[in-house]
């Protein structure tokens, strides 16, 4: 039975390689919480996330730099008419521990992005697709002798997803398309850690912490997304709400609430190698609440739910960006230690 569950492991790891991503970023994120090191764990995930405001978007019109050299970017600006702008993004993750030290995640998303005047049901734009393959390879060293450890991660994403839904003006909308099309390298430094003050004797806590850069290289058609940095802190608790009573009864089942603080910077576009006249970037902080549920039918076998909503604090946007408003995402994990023994 092991054998079958690596198998199928290996195939969703090397399936998602040939067939592409969402263009997420696709670290090693803190709300899915499994850093358990010895287990392999296949997972779900749906996000919804809303941007709302004044009507303001812009189309890049691409023209081949060895026939023409004019590529060009319109603004839309309505102010008096408001939109929403949805991204449902799915996502269907495996992480694969190798050795002790070591793991290897890949991330295979599904999105569908639409723009939508509000108080109307007439879409004004929408896009739906795979995205760009994401895969993480980290390594962990303890810290210290209280079981703290600190992660250091590596990772990219392949240009799988499409970029070159132009419409019949010949312009592409570059934030509701479904890839990047171009490459994109991360580093990341993630630690965790128990919590040694005495909040309650009934609660395990752990505190979290990581920093992430990931940078896009120009694509084929001379458009590059900005660079994006995200760095988030917070603390969970674990409550036992079960345990079997004898070591043949090792089901446990527990819930493990979560609060962070998240700061996201995302830098200007570029396009032939100069900033695009609207601007792209933006500067964000924001609380994330987060809920999971785990159930243990055994210490070889682990199921895992989580639950998540993020809220804007401060937001400072350059001009052609909608308010970000909410985030919601679910999760669902199923882990397995295939070590034998």
């Amino acid at each position: 039975m092991r054998i079958y569950y690596l198998a199928l492991s290996f195939f969703f790891l090397f399936a998602g390689g040939f067939v592409g991503l969402q263009n997420t970023q696709a670290q090693i994120q803190l709300r899915d919480g499994l850093m358990d090191q010895h287990f392999t764990y296949i997972g779900l995930k749906h996000g919804v996330d809303v941007h709302s405001g004044p009507t303001r978007y812009f189309t890049y019109h691409y023209f081949d730099p060895q026939v023409f050299s004019q590529s060009h970017q319109h603004l839309f600006y309505r102010p008096f008419t408001a939109s929403n702008e949805v991204v449902h993004s799915s996502e269907l993750l495996l992480r694969l521990p190798l050795g002790n030290r070591m793991l290897v995640q890949a991330q295979l998303p599904y999105a569908t992005k639409f723009r939508q005047e509000e108080d109307s049901d007439t879409l004004e734009s929408k896009q739906s697709g795979l995205g760009d393959l994401s895969f993480d390879l980290g390594i962990n060293y303890p810290l210290g002798q209280n079981g703290a450890l600190v992660y250091l991660i590596g990772g990219a994403s392949a240009p799988t997803g499409s970029f070159d839904r132009f419409d019949a003006a010949g312009e592409v909308e570059p934030h509701l398309q479904p890839g990047k099309g171009a490459w994109a390298v991360r580093g990341q430094l993630l630690a965790q850690g128990p919590w040694k003050g005495k909040i309650d004797s009934r609660f395990t806590w752990q505190w979290v912490a990581d920093a992430v850069y990931q940078y896009h290289f120009k694509n084929l058609y001379s458009y590059q997304y900005g660079g994006a940095f995200r760095a988030q802190a917070g603390v969970s608790t674990k409550l036992l709400l079960g345990k079997g009573k004898s070591k043949a009864e090792q089901q446990q089942a527990a819930l493990l609430p979560s609060f962070r603080l998240v700061y996201d910077r995302n830098g200007q576009d570029r396009m032939h190698e100069e900033t695009i006249a609207e601007y792209t970037s933006v500067q964000l902080l924001r609380t994330e609440l987060g809920l999971g549920y785990i159930l243990t039918p055994s210490n070889k076998r682990s199921i895992r739910v989580n639950l998540y909503a993020n809220y804007p604090i401060v937001q400072l946007n350059d001009f052609s960006l909608l308010d970000r408003k909410w985030q919601l995402g679910l999760g669902l994990f199923w882990g397995l230690d295939l070590r034998e023994g």
